[in-house]
């Protein structure tokens, strides 16, 4: 059962634990649901068999004989329900997992290599973000050290100057998401990723996403340009590591977030690092959900390519932008196929008529 979008599976003893078996078969239900592919009755019918199920399991076993299969099926049906966002549920399931890892010693005591864990903070990352708020499980112990081929890169990576205004703890965080984006996109292009860069770059990814999550606590509404490109970084989170999709009333709230961040900062903070702003207005824009978001990024990043650019528009801008966005946090993989699209949007506003604007010209994004 695939447990995230890096890479990394899980075999799970399904037959074995009834409660297990009802938890996968909810998940699945869940899935064909979000996808228009089934009613919604029978992903609740096994959900509510899985719970009652599981409430008799442990009721059973009692605190001190949990089981990893326990767990388990309790986190499958926490990730399930993060698809459907909805607070109170949310909660609940939190606080059912939180017992049952106190219960079992905490995460590292979890078996099946770490996919349980992972599964978990995959959830928990997902349930932060939609609440807006810090993550429960950060008690992860240390990650893999860096290969030698990863601390070079990491060593070779430089942010380009208007990172230099950032706080250095939003600086490191913009390294290791850099670091992550370019492994990704490595990944994805040559389908090829040893497995010790596997372990080590998962176990960035886990403790670098507390470290964000918690850094967006530190800076919420602060209203400064740190709050803004933490919030973009964690929609790239999102968009880039996940299939959007699924999580669409998790990611619209986290893309949300970052607009309002936009606009009560305001592009006056941002003057002298305009392309900052720039870049997080298109992170907002450039992904798959068509939401209503996306016409009142395209009006922000308007004003701000207007902005820099004054009446000096390039005829070859999107490729500029596009430059630019590869120096920052990008995925060429994910997003760079979508950025046209957010391009044509912009020049809908900033030249109507098509007649007298410099920038119809269409460009090749290579």
């Amino acid at each position: 059962m695939a447990v995230n979008e890096i890479g990394g599976s899980m075999l799970i003893p399904v037959m074995s634990d009834t409660s297990l078996c009802l938890s996968v078969i909810a998940a699945w239900k869940a899935v064909q649901f979000q996808a228009g592919q089934a009613a919604s009755f029978p992903y609740l019918s096994y959900e509510a068999q899985a719970l009652q199920s599981l409430r008799k399991q442990l009721h059973v076993m009692g605190p001190r004989r949990v089981t990893d299969e326990a767990v388990i099926a309790a986190a499958i049906l926490w990730a399930t329900a993060a698809m459907f966002a909805q607070p109170e549920p949310l909660r609940r399931h939190v606080a059912g997992v939180r017992a049952l890892v106190a219960a079992r010693g905490g995460l590292a005591d979890l078996g099946h290599a770490g996919s349980t864990a992972q599964l978990i903070l995959w959830a928990d990352l997902l349930t932060a973000q939609f609440l807006d708020e810090d993550v429960c499980f950060k008690d992860i112990g240390p990650s893999d050290p860096l290969p030698p081929s990863l601390v070079k890169l990491r060593a070779s990576i430089a942010l380009p100057p208007p990172f230099d205004r950032l706080l250095p703890d939003t600086s490191e965080a913009a390294r290791d998401m850099r670091l992550l984006l370019l492994c990704h996109d490595k990944a994805l292009r040559t389908e090829h990723i040893s497995f010790a860069e596997y372990k080590a770059l998962m176990g960035l990814l886990n403790q670098s996403t507390i470290f964000w999550v918690g850094l967006q606590e530190k800076y919420k509404g602060s209203s400064t340009s740190d709050e803004c490109v933490i919030l973009a970084m964690n929609l790239l989170r999102l968009t880039v590591f996940f299939h959007a999709a699924p999580l669409l009333t998790i990611v619209t709230t986290v893309l949300e977030r970052l607009r309002l961040a936009l606009v009560r900062c305001g592009i006056g903070q941002f003057l002298d690092s305009v392309d900052i702003y720039i870049w997080a207005c298109l992170v907002g824009m450039v992904n798959n959900l068509h939401a209503d978001a996306r016409s009142q990024f395209a009006d922000m990043l308007a004003h701000a390519l207007t902005t820099k650019y004054k009446n000096g528009w390039p005829v070859d801008w999107q490729a500029e932008i596009l430059l630019l966005l590869r120096s920052f946090l990008w995925s060429d993989s994910v997003l760079t196929t979508m950025l046209p699209a957010a391009c044509q949007l912009v020049e809908a506003r900033v030249c109507p008529t098509k007649k007298t604007c410099l920038a119809t010209q269409s460009v090749t994004l290579s």
